[in-house]
């Protein structure tokens, strides 16, 4: 899409295959010093768009993760466009988000469900993975956000995912 004032619909579309397109996301976290560390992770999307992450407690990630939710501060998501397939470097597709953190654990209902989903988008990895004791998902549940789709086209987000417009 080239158009240069696209409709609200147009970019919650573009959007939504953007997001759709992706299997990994950046991921910013803070532990409870402050230090930022910057990380990735494949992801599924929830049907309520939250992103879901099955990860290792050991990772240093979790823990920062474990620190936001009980903190009820945010971590930050980014979904990059393939540096091979963007036109030009400076002007590449990126897709950030604040995240509220929620983690899930074997006993809740919603394990198993998103376990399946996960299974479903990325094989038997999963099947591992999540029979290990050490691993947990996490929710990340977007709130507002920017989408940046080439030079002079960046769109803030609002926190129900929709584009914030300037209509002056």
């Amino acid at each position: 899409m080239t158009d240069k004032n696209p409709s609200e619909k147009q970019l919650i579309d573009e959007i939504a295959r953007f997001r759709e397109q992706q299997q990994s996301l950046i991921l910013a976290t803070t532990n409870s010093q402050g230090i930022p560390l910057s990380s990735t992770a494949p992801f599924i999307e929830s049907d309520d768009r939250d992103f879901v992450l099955l990860l290792s407690d050991m990772a240093e990630h979790s823990q920062n993760l474990r620190h936001h939710e009980q903190s009820g501060t945010v971590a930050a998501v980014m979904l990059l466009e393939d540096e091979a397939q963007c036109r030009n470097i400076f002007a590449r597709k990126r897709l950030s988000y604040e995240c509220r953190v929620q983690i899930i654990d074997r006993e809740q209902k919603q394990w198993q469900s998103m376990i399946e989903q996960l299974q479903q988008k990325f094989g038997k990895t999963i099947e591992l993975l999540s029979s290990m004791g050490d691993f947990r998902l996490y929710v990340l549940s977007p709130q507002n956000g920017n989408y940046v789709k080439g030079f002079g086209q960046a769109y803030p987000l609002s926190t129900d995912g929709r584009p914030i417009l300037d209509k002056g």
